[in-house]
Order: C-alpha cells, then structure tokens, then sequence
C-alpha cells in the first residue's frame, strides 16, 4: 500500500472514531499497525480507541510499544497518565518499567499508594464491572461513572426521585439505574432530545454524530435489571417535556448538557425540587463555557452560594443548603462514608482528557464526555 493509501486509511480510522464507530476505527487501526508497526502515532491512537471502548489493559499495551519505539513520544506520555490512573496503575511507574525493558502490568502494583504519592482510584469489583457493562452507551470516562454510581449511593439518605437531563444512550443512567434498582419506591426521570436534535444544536454538540434512541437506553437498563415500570422517559427539547407533569421531590440531578439554554432551563426547573442535602452534578462544567455560565447566573440569580466540588479537569457538584463538608470528615473518622464516593469524588484529581495524536484539525471533544 503506497503512502497516500496509507493516509487515507488513517483519516478513516480517524473519521470512524470521531463517529464514534468504534469497532470500525478499531479495526482500520489494527491494519495501520500491521502496514506502519513502528509508528508511535498509529499506536497512540489505537490505545486511544481502545481505551475509550473500555479495553485500559489492551490500551497501556499499545502506549507502551508506542513509548518502546519513542520513549519522548508527547501524545503518548500525556495519554499514559489517564490510562493509568483508569487502571488503579501509577503512571510514573509504568514510565519506569518501560524505560527498563519491563512490562507495565506485570511491574506496577494496582492500588498501592506509591509514585510520589499519587493515589488510584479504588472502586470495588462490582463497581468496576458495571462500568465496563455501561460505558458501550456513554461517553463520560469510568471516572466520572464511578463518582455517579457513589454520589447516587450518597443521595439515598434524602427523599426524593432521581433525574437525569441529558440521556444520550443512557450508560450514565444505568449507573443511576443500578443504584435505585433495589429501592421500590424511587423512579428515574430521563430527559433528552434523543434522535430529534434540530440540525443547529446537533452540530454545536459534542455528541453530533452520535445516534441515540429511546430503545437503546431501554437496552442498558434491562442489562442492569432495572424495572422498565419505573423508568420515565420523556422525549424532546427541554422547553416542552419540561412543561410536563415534573417529580414532587428530588434527591439527586444529574444534569449533563453542554448548551448555556439547556443548563439553565434544567436548573431553573429542578433546583426548586431538590431536597435539601440533595445532590446536583454538572457534568460538563469544566468543559464547556456554556454549562459554566449557566450555573453562574443561575446562582445569581437564586442568590445562593454553593459548596462546588469537582472531579477531575470538567465534573463538578454540590449538596443543596450544605454549607461545609465536616460531616464527610467524620465519616473518614468513623468509617462510614463509601470508598466509591471517599476517594473517587474526595481525592481523584483527573488527568487531561486522551486525544489521537495525529488528530490534527479534529476536534478531542468525543474524549472528554
């Protein structure tokens, strides 16, 4: 295969994973390897692909044969990190064993708190396989999932339904799902365009071209056993399916939207339902400006000056009327608040969204959700 072939091949792949069409981009990558087997760059965006399929151990693989040919390859130091810090793994380690000759997997420890101190996260088995059962139908990292699935714990200690604006295939609403599985009396309230995006806000979301549907979130939920009966679904632009019959009370809002209209409408709807000592999640706070802005003027607005936490580099949360966090300290004390919510959401400090490294002129969004 010539060189512009092989270039083409590339923008394919590429292509493909911006669409998210991951088996596909996958699959052009594993023949990239196999024409251009020391190319750093075809190796660091196939980890990049695999690690957004979930597949961590398979991507710190191909970003170390990728260091292996190039030990000061940028794309792949700053994509090591992340991975790492996925895999419980410490990345300055695993820059160690390969500058030795070693292997990552089998020289660094999982969970140990070494490296200069940096800590992992440290989720439980059955967290960690809910993850990797939900993340085909989300593009939010295991991080900010594994912080849900605890904050959605936490919220079980107040009174009210859970709601998430902002569906897309519904992977992030199974980890609620998961949580309100055994509590009978909780309904989850799902909020999204779906397949019904106008073509103006499909194209300035990180999610344009990306197919989602009603029936695949039915799909993730059944895989995670929740009850169909308890689940409302209401489809369509927020203005209108807001006007429809709303829960009474409120005890966690998960509110995943990047546009400054779409914030604001859900804060302003909801917010007043939340009990209090509920939770409030923004997930795209760091990242979009619109989602910030929002939440600002909406504080104004209210007059009211929460306690902000975030999670990583865009993630970030409150506890309605709470106006310090001494009651987590002595749960440290005592030993009764979750791991899941302890270090995840307390201590996780997140690393820089995973990029293609010869992604030039195309947009990193599809990573960072």
């Amino acid at each position: 295969m010539n060189k512009v072939a092989v270039q083409e091949l590339r923008r394919e792949a590429m292509d493909r994973y911006e669409q998210g069409q991951l088996e596909d981009a996958l699959a052009r990558y594993e023949q990239l390897c196999q024409l251009e087997p020391n190319d750093p760059d075809v190796l660091c965006d196939m980890g990049t692909v695999c690690f957004t399929m979930g597949r961590v151990p398979e991507c710190i693989a191909c970003y170390r044969k990728a260091l292996e040919i190039s030990l000061s390859h940028k794309g792949t130091l700053a994509n090591l990190k992340g991975a790492c810090h996925e895999a419980g793994l410490f990345w300055k380690d695993c820059l160690q064993a390969i500058s030795r000759g070693g292997s990552v997997l089998d020289t660094c420890e999982f969970g140990s708190e070494a490296a200069g101190g940096e800590s992992a996260p440290h989720r439980s088995a059955d967290v960690d396989e809910l993850i990797m059962l939900v993340r085909p139908y989300t593009l939010l990292d295991s991080m900010r999932l594994a912080v849900l699935h605890g904050l959605c714990q936490e919220a079980l200690l107040v009174e009210g339904e859970v709601v998430e604006c902002g569906v897309c295939n519904g992977g992030s609403a199974a980890m609620l799902a998961a949580i309100l599985r055994d509590c009978p009396d909780s309904t989850l309230w799902l909020y999204d365009v779906f397949d019904d995006a106008p073509p103006a806000e499909a194209f300035s979301s990180a999610t344009a071209g990306y197919s989602s549907s009603v029936d695949t979130v039915l799909q993730v939920l059944r895989r995670v056993d929740f009850p169909l009966d308890r689940a409302v679904i209401r489809k369509g632009m927020f203005e209108e399916t807001f006007r429809q019959p709303l829960p009474a009370e409120i005890r966690l809002l998960h509110i995943d939207a990047e546009c400054y209209d779409s914030v604001l409408d859900a804060l302003c709807t909801f917010y007043p339902l939340v009990s209090e000592g509920g939770i409030i999640i923004l997930d795209d706070f760091g990242h979009w400006e619109g989602a910030r802005e929002a939440f600002y003027d909406f504080c104004a607005q209210q007059n009211i000056r929460p306690l902000l936490e975030r999670v990583g580099y865009t993630q970030a949360f409150w506890r309605k009327d709470h106006e310090h966090n001494r009651f987590i300290r002595d749960r440290f004390a005592t030993g009764t608040y979750r791991p899941e919510v302890c270090l995840d959401v307390l201590e996780a400090v997140g690393p820089e969204p995973l990029s293609l490294s010869g992604a030039e002129g195309l947009s990193s969004d599809v990573m960072s959700h």
